[in-house]
């Protein structure tokens, strides 16, 4: 799935927020105190889940934080052909959040 296309934006935003909602519900958990958790707006956590807007990096991790959810991201197959002599785990963008506040 390409990021810039803005079908693909929207099926990867609802699908992150499907998981959210699931995670969130399994863990008896309102918008309320997800959003207390992560320090954002309820209505962030709302959207999210609704897979609306377009939540920063920073939003989005810290949902993902206080679920003890983490978002990875991993080269295209087309960067992974050119940089097969290289291949690099994914990224948790969680620690990279981490790491730049310090």
């Amino acid at each position: 799935m390409r990021w810039g296309d803005e079908v693909n934006q929207g099926v990867v935003l609802q699908r992150i927020g499907r998981m959210v909602r699931d995670t969130r519900l399994r863990r008896n958990l309102s918008q309320l105190q997800v959003a207390e958790q992560a320090g954002v707006q309820r209505y962030q956590v709302a959207n999210l889940e609704l897979g609306k807007g377009n939540p920063s990096l920073k939003t989005l991790a810290a949902v993902l934080g206080a679920l003890d959810l983490n978002l990875s991201v991993a080269p295209t197959d087309k960067a992974r052909a050119v940089t097969t002599s290289r291949l690099r785990p994914p990224v948790d963008l969680n620690e990279v959040l981490k790491r730049s506040r310090l």
